[in-house]
């Protein structure tokens, strides 16, 4: 078994609510990065959405997906058809009418949808429009044992331990950090 894995890490700005467009662009920048040798591409944190859940509001709801709505079966195939892992962020909709988690999914080569982490440890006024994820469970894959984390998470020492402690050799969290964020 190989124990090398060629990353994609994704930096882009999604249009605020705008699914269909960002979907687009998610492939397009997908379709590069495997064309130039990743095995694993990763997107920002609510990267089908963009982040901003103050102007979105009420529409967040609308916004949410389940890993069986279309959207994300575009995705699934997209990582079938160019055999890559691929992980992208957004607004899941669980079990419960009305209850969000800022979530990602990972989808496998075969396209299958092989996990969804819903953030932890949620940021500032994310408490107002999402529930924290309740799980920490590492996801094993044909090159290794990956940890996945949502920004914030990495804030919080021991979510980097748990998963360490449960096997994962990656850990990755992707984030959606504005210039703001900036420490200059």
């Amino acid at each position: 078994m190989s124990r090398t894995l060629s990353l994609a890490l994704v930096q882009m700005e999604p249009r605020l609510g705008d699914i269909d467009f960002n979907l687009g662009y998610i492939h397009d920048l997908t379709k590069k990065a495997a064309s130039q040798g990743a095995e694993f591409v990763i997107f920002p944190e609510l990267a089908l959405t963009g982040y901003n859940q103050e102007l979105l509001g009420e529409k967040l709801v609308d916004l949410a997906r389940t890993p069986g709505d279309e959207e994300m079966q575009t995705l699934g195939e997209a990582a079938r058809q160019l055999k890559i892992y691929l992980c992208v962020g957004f607004i899941e909709r669980r079990s419960i009418p009305g209850v969000l988690n800022n979530s990602i999914i990972i989808f496998d080569p075969n396209g299958e949808a092989v996990r969804t982490y819903a953030k932890s440890h949620l940021f500032s006024a994310e408490n107002l429009h999402f529930r924290p994820g309740a799980e920490l469970r590492v996801l094993e894959i044909n090159k290794g044992i990956i940890g996945p984390m949502i920004c914030m998470d990495i804030g919080y020492p021991e979510v980097a331990r748990i998963l360490c402690l449960r096997g994962a050799e990656l850990l990755i969290a992707p984030s959606a950090w504005i210039r703001e964020d900036d420490d200059v």
